[in-house]
């Protein structure tokens, strides 16, 4: 199950605008992009993890970068807020096509 969805604390770590490091799974992939919105590593690979760490670490402007990022795709796709906007659009174009 972990490789087909989203762990909640990617979405809790991303509202608060903290670098996330996730595996590079594909629910995670369809979300984050690697080095952008998110530092994307193999499962079970203690190495990389390790080595994502130690490039966090190291790279102070570009882990801010990445937390930028993670917190504007929080704001403009993920957030109560923009799924709410988004289901209302889509019940709006329902009733809109129902009345045709």
């Amino acid at each position: 199950k972990a490789s087909r969805v989203v762990p909640g604390k990617i979405y809790q770590m991303l509202a608060m605008a903290r670098p996330v490091i996730a595996s590079s799974s594909a629910a995670n992939r369809a979300i984050l992009t690697h080095n952008d919105t998110a530092v994307l590593c193999p499962a079970n690979n203690p190495e990389a993890l390790a080595d994502a760490i130690l490039y966090l670490h190291t790279n102070p402007a570009r882990r801010a970068k990445i937390a930028a990022s993670g917190y504007k795709l929080f704001q403009e796709k993920l957030s109560e807020t923009s799924i709410t906007q988004k289901l209302q659009e889509i019940l709006a174009l329902s009733v809109w096509l129902q009345s045709l």
